[in-house]
């Protein structure tokens, strides 16, 4: 969705099927796609965290169902 914040602050006309608008539309997916790429390989680049648990609440997410 694409509104003009300045002439629509309550976002009633979604502008983003407007052929006058079709440039800005292909450059916000651009910098969107850029920036999920960008996430993924942060998200890549980090090293799983292991986190310990105490074993009462380990005991009670098992309860739960939550844990096998």
């Amino acid at each position: 969705e694409l509104y003009d914040m300045n002439a629509d602050p309550l976002e009633q006309t979604n502008l983003a099927d407007n052929p006058r608008c079709a440039s800005i539309r292909s450059e916000l997916l651009a910098d969107l796609d850029r920036w999920w790429q960008g996430a993924a390989a942060a998200s890549d680049a980090q090293a799983p965290c292991e986190v310990e648990m105490d074993p009462e609440v380990i005991q009670r997410l098992r309860d739960l169902g939550y844990l096998e």
